[in-house]
């Protein structure tokens, strides 16, 4: 499922029906099982910052589906042996394959640091190395390779699309850009390929050129819901809400009941002051799904906004209660007891803001006024 969501952050989403995908080594078998939100849940910054554009799984997900959709038949561990000791690495490679399926994972990675000692200089053994360590959680070592193996091979997509999955992985979005722009260069007609790189261009803070992407895909398939959510998206990240609107409402027209598309049409209406609106946004995401807590936190910033402290506590004390961790909900439970003149119980919730983020400027503030109009 999609992680929670602040209401002064964009919204995630919900996205394409699950499936299971392949990449890489058929005997590895990277199974890529995803929820429909997991896939499709877009970056948000919070408390901590940057969270990560989509998890690992929903980046490979992304990367398989664009590799079937231009026909590249991935590796298997019958790599074909070329130049650069490829026969004996393939054997390390099976090697390390039997110890994984032996629950060896520890020995499994040993063998496979063996192939790397072997100087490999066979791009279809690094693809396969490459795609192995990015399966078992290695990173730093599967970027590593594969860039290796598009070095030695710049004619093979396959190359280049497991590259981007390590690189999105990561969280190296940049690296991810690159080697999508190479491939949309390859295959221009490619909507998997756009929409990832649009997706890797919202991840480094360029969604004016992932709106581009995003447009060349619903052009082809103006259905395409998802990808409407994610246009929406972008322009909320240009502040630009009267354009996000239309295409958040084109995305529930064609696929209706969406959580996070809901949600964020309120934060919209919200941004351009229009709270009635903003609040049947909110009031209609919470019939959606009445266990997340994000709509009540919208439902409190506008009601406090307003100078309705009564609702405002009863909305942010939803949403911490639904969420007790949230710092955003219980810095807004804290704000709006305090504008309700009840410093005694908003002093309570700004110490547990502050006892999670230490560094959070609006809750000493916060407490700093209660104290002082404290006799």
């Amino acid at each position: 499922m999609c992680t929670e969501q602040e209401f002064t952050t964009p919204a995630g989403q919900a996205g394409i029906p699950a499936s299971d995908h392949r990449i890489g080594l058929r005997d590895w078998g990277l199974r890529l099982k995803a929820h429909r939100e997991a896939i499709w849940c877009t970056p948000h910054t919070g408390e901590g910052g940057v969270r990560s554009l989509y998890g690992t799984a929903a980046s490979l997900l992304l990367v398989a589906v664009a590799a079937l959709a231009i026909g590249i038949r991935l590796s298997t561990w019958r790599v074909s042996v070329g130049r650069g000791g490829g026969a004996d690495a393939a054997r390390m490679l099976e090697q390390a394959h039997a110890r994984l399926k032996s629950g060896d994972e520890p020995g499994a990675l040993r063998a496979l640091d063996q192939v790397i000692a072997a100087d490999v200089e066979d791009p279809s053994v690094l693809h396969a190395l490459g795609s192995a360590y990015t399966e078992l959680g290695r990173l730093d070592r599967a970027v590593e390779v594969l860039a290796r193996a598009v070095s030695l091979d710049r004619t093979d997509p396959a190359h280049r699309l497991a590259l981007a999955t390590a690189y999105s992985a990561s969280g190296l979005h940049a690296g991810a850009v690159a080697q999508y722009e190479a491939l949309v260069a390859l295959s221009p007609d490619d909507p998997s390929l756009r929409l990832s790189l649009g997706r890797a261009y919202d991840q480094i803070g360029r969604p004016g050129l992932a709106i581009g992407q995003y447009y060349a895909v619903v052009d082809r398939d103006p259905l395409a819901w998802e990808v409407w959510y994610h246009v929406g998206n972008s322009y909320r990240a240009l502040n630009r809400c009267e354009d996000a609107l239309p295409a958040y409402d084109r995305s529930l027209r064609i696929q209706a009941g969406q959580y996070w598309a809901t949600l964020a049409t309120g934060h919209c209406h919200a941004a351009l002051g229009d709270s009635k609106a903003a609040a049947q946004a909110y009031q209609a995401a919470i019939l959606i799904d009445p266990e997340r807590p994000d709509a009540y936190l919208g439902i409190g910033t506008i009601s406090l906004t307003a100078g309705r402290t009564i609702e405002a506590i009863e909305a942010y004390a939803r949403a911490a209660a639904l969420r007790p961790e949230s710092s955003a909900a219980r810095l807004g439970l804290g704000r709006a007891l305090q504008a309700h003149g009840d410093c005694v119980a908003a002093t309570e919730q700004f110490l547990k803001v502050l006892e999670r983020v230490p560094a959070n400027s609006r809750a000493r503030e916060g407490l700093q006024a209660c104290q002082s109009d404290t006799p």
